[in-house]
């Protein structure tokens, strides 16, 4: 497919779009005699009903335009949101089957669209390539006790958190913040980091698969963030991956949406509001003088992964082809 195009509000949107009609040329052409199963990535794909006549059955993982005017992006009764979602209540009805990835986007799917919808937790992604370990002494993670996020650096995400919990940590020079990824704020980010001198935060560009896994295997904690306003119509798919490797996580949103009650009643991790520094700081200070309680977390995170293996993906799967063969 095409690239997902990142930079603005308009390149995504375009970047939907194009994807959206290549995917849905595919399937007219090529796929044309094929059952679909499909996720809502790019998110205009829910629409694909309405534009081909395959049998479709949709995972949502991100419920637009729900998140558009949650984020702010768009007003509620913008022209884009008002008919999308007037085609989202065509397109949701001509679909096989529905899952959603939390149970509050299946309640607001049925609840906006009228539609049944099941309920399918993720799976963690697989690293396609040997971890670079030369990446470590290059620089020069080793001995450190990191604190990693990796991932967008966009306007919804409060990755300057970390800042302020290294500025109130700085006295523990073990502690390395490590910020990787590329985005809106990563300017604002390098820039706070030369004002305030801040000698435990290392700021990263996107890293190849190779030297992330690398990046990863050094974390002790990882960060993932959840914006406020899309609590109910996303959760950060890194969560499984970091899951997945037995890192506990600190999570920066609403402890009390999908994200935060997996996360804290797991036990693999904390999930903080933004303005909750203290809290933080005590919380990575805890993880990085108790062994033991690190430990817990870590296999605390290790046991959770066992519910977000591929075996999630293979369960849509079995769904999708049972109905198949029940019609």
């Amino acid at each position: 497919m095409i690239r997902y195009r990142r930079h603005s509000v308009v390149s995504r949107f375009f970047s939907w779009i194009l994807g959206t009609l290549h995917v849905a040329w595919l399937l007219s052409t090529r796929y044309r005699r094929h059952d679909v199963l499909a996720a809502s990535n790019p998110p205009l794909n829910s629409l694909l009903p309405l534009i081909i006549r395959n049998r479709i059955g949709l995972y949502v993982l991100d419920l637009y335009p729900e998140a558009l005017y949650q984020t702010g992006m768009l007003a509620k009764k913008s022209p884009v949101v008002r008919s999308w979602s007037r085609l989202n209540k065509w397109a949701y009805r001509r679909l096989d089957t529905i899952w959603a990835l939390t149970p509050s986007m299946r309640s607001m799917i049925e609840r906006h669209y009228g539609v049944e919808v099941g309920f399918a937790p993720a799976w963690a992604s697989q690293m396609q390539d040997k971890p670079d370990r030369t990446v470590v002494e290059k620089l020069g993670l080793a001995g450190r006790w990191v604190v990693l996020y990796s991932g967008n650096l966009g306007r919804e995400h409060d990755v300057e958190v970390l800042l302020e919990c290294a500025s109130k940590l700085r006295a523990h020079d073990q502690i390395l913040f490590v910020i990787a990824g590329e985005g809106w704020k990563k300017k604002v980010l390098a820039e706070r980091a030369d004002l305030e001198a801040l000698a435990n935060v290392m700021l990263l560009p996107k890293m190849p698969s190779g030297e992330f896994a690398s990046l990863l295997s050094e974390a002790k904690v990882g960060v993932v963030t959840q914006s406020l306003r899309t609590a109910d119509v996303c959760i950060p798919s890194k969560t499984f991956n970091l899951l997945s490797v037995g890192v506990p996580i600190l999570g920066i949103g609403n402890p009390d949406s999908d994200f935060g009650d997996l996360i804290n009643t797991s036990g693999s991790g904390r999930v903080f509001k933004p303005d909750q520094v203290d809290e933080i700081c005590q919380f990575i200070l805890s993880c990085w003088d108790d062994e033991e309680f690190l430990h817990g977390l870590q296999c605390r995170a290790r046991l959770s992964a066992g519910s977000f293996t591929s075996k999630n993906a293979m369960r849509l799967v079995e769904e999708f082809a049972g109905e198949v063969s029940n019609a």
